[in-house]
């Protein structure tokens, strides 16, 4: 059987749309997301009921014991709180896991086809995280409206809590990739995910602010990524960090945006020489 070549006008036209393909990734986890209201409703209802447990929490504690407990006013603490719970919430979107396509032999289409597994995973993941940002911004904004998020001292606080928080995004992107591809070498990572996101709560000051912990956790956290996905750009907005030392938060976020992309891309040239395939 001889094999017809596609005509040239064809290719021609394929190659001048190809370019732009890979992009459409990025509206790829909203359109997903969106179609599925159900989840869409079940977040929101779990994040209003979680954010009004953290305003009564803090509230009747604060009004048992005035003052200004790790450095935090009751406003401050309340709206570090609800803002932390909606970023967190960014991070658990994606549907796409490398986990379910080694599990279903799907991983190989990574590997086969003209986008390289690592920008595939990266634009679907930067769609997700926009989409996820987009909500809790949505969502930050509902409650300034009804003051439980206090408004930015500043301008320039909020800049730097913006330019802060998406720094942020990408060092919690690298970290779930590493978690992610961790299934190539051990079959299944489920556990390994349960416990990153227990540490990545812990340690990112999305289940207890940083802010109240000893002074020796705080300064031993300083060495690890996870606070420079939420506790640092939430600090950053409710002035827990002063704008003076913007700088210093922005260059540890950078920092750790450089190591762990160094490290991430030995690690997928380490995959593509390690593909384990468990069904499929």
């Amino acid at each position: 059987m001889t094999a017809t070549a596609p005509a040239p006008g064809r290719r021609r036209t394929e190659a001048q749309e190809q370019p732009g393909c890979p992009w459409r990734l990025l509206r790829l986890g909203a359109a997903v997301e969106l179609a599925d209201r159900g989840r869409l409703i079940a977040i929101a209802f779990s994040l209003t009921v979680q954010i009004f447990l953290f305003y009564v929490l803090w509230t009747a504690l604060y009004r048992s014991d005035p003052g200004r407990e790790g450095g935090l006013s009751v406003d401050q603490v309340v709206a570090y709180s609800a803002l932390g719970a909606l970023i967190s919430r960014t991070r658990v979107l994606a549907r796409d896991s490398i986990y379910r396509a080694v599990n279903d032999g799907s991983v190989i289409y990574w590997f086969v086809r003209p986008l390289a597994p690592g920008r595939y995973f990266f634009l679907r993941s930067c769609g997700e995280s926009l989409y996820g940002l987009a909500l809790a911004l949505l969502g930050a904004l509902i409650c300034a409206l009804l003051d439980v998020v206090t408004l930015p001292s500043s301008a320039g606080v909020l800049v730097v809590a913006l330019a802060s928080l998406m720094l942020g995004q990408i060092v919690q992107y690298y970290l779930t990739l590493l978690v992610e591809v961790s299934c190539f070498w051990i079959t299944t990572n489920r556990s390994l995910k349960s416990i990153h996101t227990f540490i990545q709560d812990l340690l990112s000051g999305a289940i207890v602010p940083i802010w109240f912990f000893p002074g020796w956790f705080i300064e031993a956290n300083k060495l690890l990524p996870f606070q420079a996905t939420l506790n640092l750009p939430v600090s950053v907005y409710v002035g827990r960090i002063p704008v003076s030392q913007a700088a210093e938060v922005l260059v540890v976020q950078l920092v750790w945006c450089v190591l762990l992309a160094g490290l991430a891309r030995m690690v997928w040239r380490a995959v593509a020489r390690h593909v384990v395939i468990a069904g499929g």
